[in-house]
């Protein structure tokens, strides 16, 4: 039994890399994840460095071990995750706001990572989290308009897992796959 989840094309995309300007990003928001990203489908994303929102590679981030994580918009159509992709690479060069982040003079034609995410969907009417100059990647992540998808290579393990020990309890308690159903059920109510 295989299962796979795969990003779609509008999730965001946390990241926690280890340079000195994350570490600054981490210690400032007292947050796990210093960066986010918004993933576009087709293995690219969108992305906001010094150099302005870039359209990149998906599988940079993953070749280079940075850890991430996914997080999907709650109750949001696939035409709308559209929109918001397409309403974003209109602003494709525009600056990263590195005055913001470092508590200097505020940009107001530029970004912050967690911002351009924020105004994003707010721009299509979709509410992730309250405007402001100070949203960073922890506000993101903390939305309760966003879920974690799961590590499909984790999931994978806990699936093939959780098969096994049905398997196990199958042969030494004798029970039969309807039993072992009953039981999932009864746990969870």
């Amino acid at each position: 039994m295989k299962i796979k989840l795969l990003p779609k094309q509008g999730d965001i995309i946390l990241a926690h890399n280890y340079g000195i300007f994350g570490w600054y990003v981490r210690l400032i928001t007292k947050s796990y994840w210093n960066h986010c990203l918004l993933y576009l489908g087709n293995g690219e994303v969108l992305d906001i460095l010094g150099r302005g929102i870039t359209k990149l590679n998906y599988n940079k981030y993953y070749k280079n071990k940075i850890e991430h994580k996914f997080l999907r918009v709650k109750r949001i159509t696939d035409y709308e995750r559209k929109q918001v992709c397409n309403h974003a690479l209109t602003f494709q060069e525009q600056g990263y706001n590195i005055g913001l982040v470092l508590g200097l003079k505020n940009n107001i034609k530029a970004f912050t990572c967690s911002q351009f995410i924020n105004k994003i969907f707010a721009d299509k009417g979709i509410i992730l989290c309250k405007e402001s100059l100070t949203v960073a990647p922890v506000d993101i992540d903390n939305s309760i308009f966003t879920y974690e998808l799961d590590n499909p290579p984790n999931r994978q393990k806990k699936l093939q897992k959780l098969v096994e020990m049905i398997k196990y309890d199958m042969v030494i308690y004798n029970f039969t796959e309807k039993e072992i159903v009953d039981l999932i059920k009864k746990d969870k109510s």
